[in-house]
């Protein structure tokens, strides 16, 4: 008879870990990169128009022209990972992006900033198709919206220093500064390139056929173009914030608090993300979307109608918590439903419907602001939202009957 055998020690599966020296990279360089962006879309304008005399219509463009080449950027990026692998299309993009950060401080005329602004767009575009695939590809699948949510969380986070520091330094007309901050920035970025390992994929025949020429499964994932409706719009609506926020203060006599709208946002997105993140993996999509549309359409009507910056700030809490709880799950479950061969192309969808958004916001805007004024602009924003809301709940019923749910 065998002796007892003392007892074993009860053992817990244990979670698959998320912080990996690859996924902490693409998380680094994606901050860094966000950080660069978001410091030059504020500066960019009032360069135009204090360096090189442009009048508002041409410094505008040369702000927004950013945003088209980040259009561009889409038709070939998603192919461009495929046959190229996630590393190195990263890795080109940091280079170009680096080499044109570094371009805005020999800048001569007003023509050669445009066409700065629109290749650093395409190579923003590259990076930002890139970094958030890598993410995707690393992340553990069962801890996928924990992973997609802080790594968006830097861009996210991007939004309050970047324009805070720009407002912080431009008011003194550092722009050399500015600029060398920025070329900084990628140069440390690129530079955590190299120490990324990163498999390349291995394409099937049908999955490289895909991605060969110009058709449409080439640039587009159809599944996620459901999800990828829900940022457009979000975006749609943000960027007006990001662009007329400055202005509509100055109406209201509160331009020293507009920086600080973008440090409450990026707060209150910092410290909402890890409990977002965690419920998406554990309860799904519409627990989150849902309250976060109904979170940001309240805090953009309420902002249509600051009067104080008690209002002002306010109203930057209920924003943060909808735009980034809305940005951290519709990227996690574009990455979620996505075939790993197809990660690229699902990325390049995404960013796509974003862009769109963030490019044609401020332009419609732009053109409705003489007629209806700020508040009545940011008040059919709210509206806009609220039928994103609507879209979102038949959007998500669906979803879930498909699921037997």
């Amino acid at each position: 008879m065998l002796p007892p055998q003392p007892d074993q020690p009860k053992t817990t599966p244990s979670r698959p870990p998320l912080w990996t020296r690859e996924y902490l990279l693409a998380c680094l360089i994606s901050l860094f990169c966000a950080t660069n962006v978001y410091l030059l879309m504020v500066v960019t304008a009032a360069y135009a128009v204090d360096v090189f005399s442009a009048n508002s219509a041409v410094a505008g463009f040369a702000a927004s022209v950013f945003l088209m080449g980040g259009l561009l950027s889409r038709g070939f990026t998603g192919k461009m990972l495929g046959f190229l692998g996630y590393k190195t299309a990263l890795t080109i993009g940091m280079a170009a992006n680096t080499l044109l950060s570094f371009a805005y401080i020999l800048t001569p005329n007003i023509e050669f900033l445009i066409i700065v602004r629109l290749l650093h767009g395409v190579s923003f575009g590259i990076i930002t198709t890139a970094a958030p695939t890598i993410a995707a590809d690393v992340v553990p699948a069962s801890r996928m919206g924990e992973g997609m949510g802080y790594f968006s969380l830097g861009s996210t986070v991007a939004t309050g220093i970047g324009p805070f520091f720009a407002m912080l330094l431009s008011s003194g007309g550092n722009y050399p500064v500015i600029f060398a901050i920025c070329t900084t920035l990628m140069l440390i970025g690129l530079a955590l390139c190299p120490l990324m390992r990163i498999k390349k994929l291995t394409l099937s025949a049908q999955d490289a056929e895909k991605l060969r020429g110009f058709k449409l499964s080439s640039i587009i994932e159809v599944p996620v173009v459901p999800i990828s409706v829900v940022a457009l719009l979000l975006y749609f609506c943000y960027g007006g914030i990001v662009s007329f926020l400055a202005l509509f203060m100055r109406t209201l006599d509160l331009v020293e608090f507009a920086s600080l709208f973008f440090v409450v946002f990026a707060v209150v997105v910092f410290a909402s993300r890890p409990l977002v993140s965690k419920l998406f993996d554990a309860r799904g999509l519409k627990l989150i979307l849902i309250p976060a549309l109904a979170c940001f359409a309240v805090g953009m009507f309420y902002f249509s109608q600051t009067q104080s910056h008690w209002m002002l700030l306010s109203s930057s809490v209920l924003i943060g918590l909808g735009v980034g709880a809305t940005q951290a799950v519709t990227l996690a479950q574009v990455a979620k439903i996505t075939p790993p061969a197809r990660q690229g192309v699902a990325s390049t969808t995404y960013f796509l419907f974003c862009d769109i958004g963030y490019f044609f916001g401020p332009l419609l805007i732009g053109v409705c602001l003489p007629s209806l004024g700020f508040r009545g602009v940011f008040a059919i924003l709210a509206l806009v939202t609220v039928l994103n809301l609507a879209y979102c709940v038949f959007f998500t019923g669906r979803h879930s009957k498909k699921r037997g749910a």
